[in-house]
């Protein structure tokens, strides 16, 4: 019981969730990685895509092998999902069943498996915890969405329908929370419009940045 109480000092909650990341990056590093997280690899080292896995993740992983060559940062790219998520829902209410649910679920195998787990299915679902993580917040504190949280919630559900394209009816619920917490004055109707748009932009961008920015080659069967 002491340690709940300890948890509800948001300074105190924090330090947990870093120690959680800590942990895990140790227990975890450099990554699992499997043939296909090996072939995103290799093409973010040689900066040529291909188009069998989604481009995205690779071209990511380009850009942060140019701080630091290797798998670490896409590992700690993941658990910063997962423990900016667990801090997010954990300050979400201060209830003790609350706080036992959540901690649980972090440290549950189904959760853990895949967190060290260096592939799109991992990224798209830890990038969605954590965009559905503010949105939820945000619904539950009863405020007005920061521009800064509306941002960051939109920039990690788009990199999740991006990096698992053939994931994004997923991606259809996310965007109408996404509609509804931002703009939570506007009518109904306008918000359901708002949201096919913001669905359908994300879409066509991702279109337009793999086939006209990335250009992957075709891959051969």
């Amino acid at each position: 019981m002491e340690f709940i109480q300890w948890l509800k000092d948001k300074k105190y909650l924090l330090v947990f969730c870093i120690c959680g990341l800590i942990f895990n990056y140790i227990a975890f590093t450099p990554g699992f990685l499997t043939p296909d997280s090996l072939a995103q690899y290799e093409q973010s080292l040689s900066g040529q895509y291909g188009d069998w896995h989604p481009p995205v993740m690779a071209f990511i992983w380009h850009l942060l092998d140019k701080i630091h060559r290797g798998p670490q940062l896409m590992l700690l790219l993941q658990l910063g999902c997962l423990w900016g998520s667990g801090y997010l829902l954990l300050d979400t209410y201060k209830n003790r069943v609350w706080y036992f649910l959540i901690i649980i679920v972090l440290f549950a195998p189904f959760v853990q498996n895949f967190a060290g787990y260096i592939i799109k299915d991992s990224q798209m679902a830890l990038c969605w915890l954590l965009a559905f993580s503010i949105l939820f917040r945000t619904i539950v504190i009863e405020r007005k969405i920061s521009k800064v949280a509306a941002a960051f919630s939109l920039l990690f559900l788009t990199y999740g329908a991006w990096v698992r394209p053939n994931a994004l009816p997923g991606c259809i619920p996310l965007c109408f929370l996404w509609v509804w917490v931002t703009f939570n004055s506007v009518k109904t109707r306008n918000k359901t419009i708002t949201a096919i748009i913001i669905f359908t932009f994300i879409i066509l961008t991702q279109w337009i940045f793999t086939t006209q920015f990335i250009k992957p080659r075709e891959a051969v069967n």
